[in-house]
């Protein structure tokens, strides 16, 4: 994940990210169990080291090695805190600084749509594997869930979209890089209480509300609160799609 794309102030993120609670819904990744009895393992944009812990405590993945990187000194003293026996160093996904064939699986998870150059990433990603190595891709499809809750309330953030690289051309890169790719979509709809969106509007630590300017953030706070007041227990409908690439060689 490169500081120098990102639109969110992770340092300023980095004590209060933990608190959604969709970011600790963890499922056991079966490619990443599939990986061989003892896998390194490579969080690339690794945060506050979620992800990592979860696949750490897995007996299944009891002799595995993990390692992380991330360019926010912040989210990974979390990291470090969570998980002290992992490798985490601070680092763009665009220059890992990890040995070439030294990694079994690479995970890049919620954060393509911040680098720099997606397809130095994904050269880097490539290097770092074994020749067997595996890696993931996953992240939401914005073209696809125009009823997210963030989009009704906040409409300026729809503009956000066009960083997210087309997973047509995610597909096309891998495939240049040597790999074969699953696709798997997951679409959701459901209800979301508009005292739980104030909520998680006012911290602006997802992507598309830490884009706005400050006037379109400030707008869009004041009139959901006003909504609140006015009505305590009403919702606003929402929908998302997380996809996921399963690349392979």
């Amino acid at each position: 994940m490169s500081a120098r794309m990102s639109v969110v102030d992770y340092a300023r993120i980095a004590e209060t990210y933990d608190a959604l609670p969709v970011r600790h819904a963890f499922e056991p990744e079966p490619t990443l169990l599939a990986a061989g009895a003892r896998p390194h393992v490579l969080d690339v944009g690794c945060g506050t080291g979620l992800w990592l812990a979860f696949h750490a405590a897995l007996p299944e993945l009891a002799g595995a090695r993990f390692s992380g990187c991330d360019p926010s000194p912040e989210m990974l003293a979390r990291a470090r805190a969570r998980l002290p026996a992992a490798d985490l160093r601070v680092a763009f996904a665009e220059a890992l600084p990890f040995d070439t064939a030294s990694v079994d699986f690479v995970a890049m998870r919620f954060c393509h749509h911040h680098f720099a150059d997606v397809a130095a990433a994904l050269t880097e990603a490539r290097r770092v594997l074994r020749p067997a190595g595996r890696l993931l891709l996953v992240n939401i499809e914005p073209e696809r869930m125009p009823g997210h809750w963030i989009r009704r309330l906040f409409p300026a953030a729809a503009a956000l979209n066009a960083r997210y690289p087309a997973v047509a051309d995610l597909v096309a890169a891998l495939e240049a890089r040597g790999f074969a790719v699953d696709v798997e979509r997951r679409v959701s709809a459901g209800e979301l209480r508009l005292d739980d969106a104030l909520r998680q509007a006012r911290l602006r630590d997802q992507t598309h509300l830490a884009a706005l300017s400050d006037a379109d953030w400030q707008a869009g706070v004041t009139a959901l609160a006003e909504a609140v007041r006015r009505t305590p227990d009403a919702t606003v409908p929402t929908e998302s799609c997380v996809v996921t690439l399963r690349a392979h060689p």
